[in-house]
């Protein structure tokens, strides 16, 4: 969990963190996914998925109109870009990371 202090700066692990550096930060930049079959992310492709509860996924990626459906998943980063999450046949909760 991130604590703000008034100025925005974050304490992260007994670390002082800048608010500038917390744009670059991709766990700052880690936004919910409402799955869906017809429409990509609102924020544009991701460059990255944080799976935060384990189950499989079906993704459409950056760079191909190709659906890939995976099996059971664990918690923690998928490493493709991706430009939409789709509905069908996913059961793990995801953020996008951009």
């Amino acid at each position: 969990m991130l604590i703000t202090d008034k100025s925005g700066n974050g304490v992260f692990q007994g670390r002082l963190i800048s608010r500038a550096s917390l744009t670059r930060n991709p766990l700052a930049n880690a936004v919910p996914v409402t799955p869906s079959d017809s429409v990509d992310l609102p924020r544009g492709p991701a460059r990255d998925l944080l799976i935060t509860t384990a189950g499989t996924l079906s993704f459409v990626s950056a760079s191909s109109p190709d659906v890939i459906t995976t099996a059971s998943l664990p918690i923690g980063r998928l490493g493709v870009a991706v430009r939409r999450v789709r509905a069908t046949d996913t059961t793990a909760v995801v953020r996008a990371l951009y």
